[in-house]
């Protein structure tokens, strides 16, 4: 189902994480580099001083928690990290003086009493951050949030809730997109990149986390929903392809998918027992073809996606500005970002955890405007306005990558973005000066995927 939005804008509305570096500052103007340290996304410093100006001010009043028994010992989950449950700070100070940890990251419930004192980083000398998660609000984007928290902590960390239960799920986030060396899980980089969510519930039951109690189901979905996700890349053409699904519903999307890396894409979606929904292109790409015509000739019940600007482009399903197109009970919304090519999408996550930003946007550069009615002066405002009014904390998927690079974020390309960050006059004469070669495919490629990657005899 296509929903038409009733304006050209779109807001989720979503409330801002409690962490305060992580919230956005305003767009700067395009000509300004913003400073390296401005509404960094890391919340953790090898400086003390910059761990301690991380804690909120201290509440007033603030009184000494008590131990919870049977949650007070460190449980060690992986070398990295261990998980404990609430104890005074008395207690936590001890666990930590040890000398075992480099850094604490604390989970407080809305109305929980924590066990983090705003004096604590000082005297624990290791750097500190305190997190509220409300059971009640466990979102993708939250576990997005966290993720990027572990990945920037020192190791080894010690996570900290009320009862250990949201520590243990958010150790098991973390394990199951990095894979430990010593598993027999496709690690980061491989073909499979993350665990499945069987494989997941499976290591968490074999090393017995304690969010598999029968009365903390909320946080298993919450485990299971986030890995409902997967990039795909094919070497030849440097394209990633992306499948999202809803675990739910079992019913998915698939953003690009190449012709040749088609047996794949159906192995990935028959092992996880996935309904194709959707088969969406960013654009009629000039660099491969696309499989989803070839696609509709083994797989049935799904319907292509391409922009509505291909006005004589064959497709199912002809999206606008706005649109959104569901898979379970989660959608993407299409932006329109036309400046490598006139019909240029970006697909954002319902939650605007994620976006996938073909080639209008690439890591720390951006596609080509110089073919298929490409405009630079256009490619510019659409980015601008479309994809960096986004979260900051919002991760963007590109549609190619020549240096090995998966992810980056709104944050880190209005800061590093080579081409981005220079002023629009700058980057129409950069554009216009490149001098490229035309891709290899063209002649082939661009005629197919106007007629869904079908190519003539």
């Amino acid at each position: 189902m296509v929903n038409r939005s009733p304006t050209s804008s779109f807001s989720l509305g979503l409330s801002p994480f409690p962490f305060s570096p992580l919230l956005a500052p305003q767009k700067p103007p395009p000509h300004k580099r913003l400073p390296a340290e401005a509404g960094c996304p890391s919340l953790f410093s090898s400086s003390l001083q910059q761990a301690h100006r991380m804690s909120p001010p201290p509440p007033e009043g603030e009184k000494e928690v008590e131990s919870i028994p049977g949650a007070d010992v460190p449980i060690e989950v992986t070398k990295d990290f261990d998980i404990l449950g609430q104890v005074s700070s008395k207690e936590l100070l001890h666990w930590v003086e040890n000398g075992k940890y480099r850094s604490v990251i604390n989970l407080c419930g809305p109305e929980e009493e924590c066990s983090l004192p705003c004096s604590f980083p000082a005297k624990c000398k290791v750097p500190c951050v305190r997190a509220q998660v409300d059971h009640q609000k466990l979102s993708f984007g939250l576990a997005m949030r966290l993720l990027a928290t572990l990945e920037s902590a020192p190791l080894p960390a010690l996570i900290q809730c009320h009862s250990n239960y949201r520590a243990s799920a958010v150790a098991m986030l973390y394990i199951a997109t990095h894979p430990p060396a010593d598993s027999d899980i496709s690690g980061p980089g491989s073909l499979k990149g993350w665990m499945s969510m069987d494989d997941a519930m499976k290591w968490a039951k074999e090393h017995k986390l304690p969010f598999l109690e029968p009365d903390k189901e909320h946080l298993v979905q919450w485990v299971k929903n986030f890995l409902a996700a997967r990039s795909l890349f094919d070497r030849e053409s440097c394209t990633y392809s992306y499948v999202l699904a809803d675990p739910t519903t079992r019913e998915a999307i698939i953003i690009d998918p190449v012709l040749e890396m088609l047996d794949r894409d159906l192995e990935l979606l028959n092992e996880h027992g996935l309904i194709l929904k959707y088969a969406l292109n960013t654009h009629v790409h000039a660099d491969h073809v696309t499989s989803t015509g070839k696609m509709k000739t083994r797989l049935d019940g799904f319907k292509s996606v391409l922009s509505g600007t291909y006005k004589t482009a064959i497709s199912d399903v002809k999206v606008q500005h706005g649109d959104s197109l569901y898979f379970g009970d989660r959608f993407v919304e299409c932006r329109a970002t036309p400046g490598h090519t006139d019909g240029c999408l970006t697909y954002v996550l319902d939650d605007h955890s994620m976006a996938f930003t073909g080639d209008a946007l690439l890591i720390r550069g951006c596609g080509r405007t110089d073919f298929q009615s490409g405009d630079a002066a256009l490619l510019y405002k659409s980015v601008w306005e479309q994809i960096f009014s986004l979260p900051q904390c919002c991760k963007l998927y590109p549609g190619h990558d020549y240096k090995g690079r998966q992810v980056s974020s709104v944050w880190e390309e209005i800061r590093f973005n080579t081409r981005l960050t220079k002023t629009k006059d700058e980057f129409i004469h950069l554009m216009n000066t490149l001098g490229l070669p035309k891709p290899a495919k063209i002649d082939i490629a661009v005629p197919a995927n106007l007629k869904c990657g079908i190519q003539d005899e």
